[in-house]
């Protein structure tokens, strides 16, 4: 239930609580991958604090850098390597990591 739980604030943060905006900024700007980051990391630890687990400095920081390299290495590394903008269908393997490193939490960390 719990995969099911941390699925859903991923979504949520990963999805609704990303505005168009920074969605577009991102290609262009490390910084707004940042600031994504943070409103991602804070909905996963809080539905983390939520189901009962313990939040810590290195657990939000585990999710924090995880998210950020992934997001930075699909929004700013494959387009500047390619010369060509983030395609659509990078969205797959970009959330099966993220869906990778919820596992990897609930797996060896939880």
């Amino acid at each position: 239930m719990r995969l099911i739980w941390l699925l859903a604030a991923h979504h949520f943060a990963d999805v609704a609580l990303q505005p168009d905006w920074l969605i577009k900024l991102k290609s262009k700007k490390l910084f707004a991958i940042y600031e994504h980051v943070m409103v991602y990391t804070g909905a996963i630890c809080v539905t983390i604090f939520l189901l009962g687990g313990t939040v810590t400095p290195w657990l939000f920081a585990y999710f924090a850098v995880g998210h950020w390299i992934t997001d930075a290495f699909f929004y700013q590394f494959l387009p500047w390597k390619t010369g060509k903008p983030k395609p659509y269908w990078h969205v797959y393997p970009d959330q099966a990591l993220h869906y990778l490193q919820i596992v990897v939490y609930l797996t060896l960390i939880d």
